[in-house]
């Protein structure tokens, strides 16, 4: 009789295991965070969702291509974004592009006199939707794509450049983004 008693007791360590686990795991945490320390899983640059405001656009990935045959500098720069809790008008939407000089640009289409960007929708036209994408695309200092506005300078190895999208609610998304240092040939290369 004792057989069938020792598999029980294990099967209740086993249980208290799997509980002390548990708390531990959701616990550690909470507590790290009222610490100071954020344990959450963000690069540095990334806007969480949780910080912006509904009729936000979130930068899902910036990259960079173009990049010339010496791979000393790049032409283009796309940012893939998504809105947040409502849709966004994107010929509402305005873009201050703050790197070696500051720029103030609009769509393509709007043609307000200051510059512009490209706006390629995944789907639909002239809106975008939570969980649809557009693909914001800016043309740098040497006229890389046709029918957008070139503006500023092509961008260095290791240049820091810092981009604000403001809807037309007013809801604002600054991302800050980074040249890596070496940049390979022909192809883009994802900012950090």
């Amino acid at each position: 009789m004792t057989g069938p008693k020792r598999g029980q007791a294990g099967v209740g360590r086993l249980l208290a295991f799997v509980i002390v686990i548990t708390v531990i795991v959701a616990v550690v945490p909470a507590a790290l965070g009222l610490a100071g320390i954020d344990v959450r899983n963000e690069s540095p640059g990334e806007t969480a969702v949780g910080d912006l405001d509904d009729g936000a656009l979130l930068v899902v990935s910036s990259f960079g291509s173009d990049i010339n045959d010496d791979q000393t500098s790049v032409g283009v720069v796309e940012l893939l974004v998504t809105p947040v809790g409502d849709t966004v008008d994107i010929a509402d939407v305005t873009v201050t592009w703050d790197g070696a000089t500051q720029h103030t640009l609009t769509p393509e289409q709007i043609d307000a006199g200051g510059g512009s960007f490209g706006v390629e929708m995944v789907r639909g036209e002239g809106s975008i939707s939570p969980s649809d994408r557009a693909l914001l695309t800016f043309d740098l200092g040497s006229d890389d794509i046709e029918n957008i506005q070139q503006f500023g300078e092509r961008l260095k190895p290791g240049q820091t450049v810092t981009v604000t999208v403001t809807t037309g609610t007013g809801a604002e998304t600054t991302e800050t983004m980074t040249v890596p240092e070496s940049l390979p040939q022909g192809t883009a290369v994802r900012f950090v």
